[in-house]
């Protein structure tokens, strides 16, 4: 039997990769915002989805690695919105998603979906606790705690780290 393959896949997926990528990007950029109008809260969850979805066509794959990221974006796009359940619902996800996942899952990517499951917390229970989500976050690079500093609700000394050590200032 004979496999029919669309020639045009390859350019589908092509086009869908770029999307995707504008459209994190772009929601990223909003979620990291201190304060957005209502019709940039609606962008910002918007892009986040379509990413999500994109990604799949991209990859021509429903688990991977993009994926579990753009799952992350939607919870932290649905934090900042104040949807409680929805941000739960996408934190579940990414959390399923790690788990499924053999290869290619990164430290910053698990400390991510933590940061998922915990905004999600936050806005469905409460203060969690963070001690070992703090701990994850202070095993990270510069790059990556400054990026943190700009999505968790801590304050920012928290992010600070020297040689190992914590910077705090007076």
């Amino acid at each position: 039997m004979h496999q029919y393959r669309d020639p045009n896949r390859a350019d589908a997926q092509s086009c869908a990769r770029a999307l995707a990528i504008r459209l994190s990007n772009r929601a990223w950029d909003l979620i990291e915002r201190e304060e957005r109008t209502f019709a940039e809260t609606d962008e910002m969850i918007d892009a986040a989805h379509a990413a999500r979805e994109l990604w799949a066509i991209a990859t021509g794959a429903r688990s991977n690695v993009e994926r579990l990221r753009a799952h992350h974006a939607v919870s932290c796009a649905h934090y900042r919105a104040g949807h409680r359940e929805a941000a739960l619902h996408a934190a579940r996800q990414a959390d399923v998603e790690e788990r499924a996942l053999s290869r290619g899952v990164t430290q910053f990517d698990h400390v991510m979906t933590m940061v998922a499951m915990h905004l999600a917390a936050l806005l469905n229970f409460g203060a969690p606790s963070n001690e070992v989500l703090m701990d994850m976050v202070d095993r990270l690079g510069r790059e990556e705690r400054e990026l943190l500093s700009r999505i968790l609700p801590w304050p920012k000394e928290r992010f600070a780290i020297e040689n190992g050590h914590r910077v705090l200032s007076l």
